[in-house]
């Protein structure tokens, strides 16, 4: 917010509810008064899988969609490994990804409509080991700004934890491609 702007988050709001929104004046006399503006904004809920406790299932090779709008930061205990600072992931949703044959798999996020953080942690659960990491490495997707990860090898039934995160704030529809 700038000078003389506030900003008020209100909780869950009901349909049909009637709310006074009060505005006032700070003493504030070596400021003019100036016409302002009042802008609501709606959030929606938060992504059935917004929580490293509850990743969506997802098993073998292909696309997989996800909107990470709503969702918010986890920054699961990373274990070590070689993740850096979770302090820019923001607006996260995760998978628990099953390997279904052995073999070099790569995750990248080619074709979502944001900049995206992509992390890989060993099993399921929030306490995981930091396998791999990705925010703008060296493999660009071709056409687009996205990043794709390098590949790691699995042996059948090995679970990844992919957590899926938004650069700096950014959200949006998205595409994790295994």
């Amino acid at each position: 917010c700038l000078r003389g702007e506030s900003e008020v988050f209100v909780g869950t709001v009901t349909a049909g509810d009637v709310y006074l929104i009060q505005i006032g004046d700070w003493d504030d006399s070596d400021v003019a008064p100036t016409p302002g503006a009042l802008n609501v904004t709606f959030v929606p809920p938060p992504p059935a899988n917004d929580d490293c406790a509850n990743p969506t299932s997802i098993a073998g090779l292909g696309s997989f969609a996800y909107d990470s709008t709503g969702a918010t930061t986890s920054n699961p205990t990373s274990g070590g490994g070689p993740c850096v600072s979770a302090s820019l992931d923001e607006a996260d949703v995760f998978f628990l990804w099953t390997a279904t044959s052995a073999g070099c798999v790569a995750f990248d996020t080619c074709g979502s409509s944001h900049d995206t953080i992509l992390t890989l942690r060993s099993g399921p659960g929030c306490a995981t080991t930091c396998l791999a990491q990705n925010d703008d490495a060296t493999v660009l997707c071709p056409g687009s700004s996205s990043y794709a990860e390098p590949g790691i090898n699995f042996a059948i039934g090995d679970q990844v934890l992919v957590q899926l995160a938004g650069f700096n704030g950014a959200f949006g529809a998205g595409t994790l491609n295994v």
